[in-house]
């Protein structure tokens, strides 16, 4: 994220003018940062739900195939366990969609309020040379 902030300091030119290509084209690196987060995100929320559910089939199969109390006991509190892991996976990715989202949106909102200050600012001098 540090080498965010430097591309946003550098795009709202401290030292001179804002610049409107560096601006659009950081906001597609932004975007695309983010999105490639949320995709690896997704994929590794998937995969661990693959497995949750595979885990569970298996604990299913052996417990219907149990001939003691202990192993039917042993299987039921498996599948409430990975039952329990899944809907903390859903969360888990749920809240990281929020927060890369709301990340992105802020790093758009700092640009546009670059965008409207350059404005600003070259308002006036443009109206006295006109």
């Amino acid at each position: 994220m540090a080498d965010l902030e430097d591309k946003l300091s550098s795009v709202l030119g401290q030292t001179g003018g804002f610049d409107n290509e560096k601006a659009q084209a950081f906001k597609r690196e932004v975007s695309n940062m983010f999105d490639e987060r949320l995709k690896k995100y997704r994929r590794l929320t998937w995969i661990c739900l693959i497995v949750f559910a595979l885990v569970t089939v298996g604990a299913i199969e052996v417990m219907v195939f149990a001939s003691s109390t202990k192993i039917l006991i042993v299987c039921a509190v498996i599948i409430l366990g990975v039952g329990q892991l899944e809907v903390l996976m859903k969360l888990w990715y749920w809240i990281m969609n929020c927060k890369l989202k709301v990340l992105k949106e802020v790093k758009n909102l700092e640009l546009q309020i670059a965008e409207l200050q350059a404005e600003r600012t070259e308002g006036p001098q443009s109206q006295g040379k006109t």
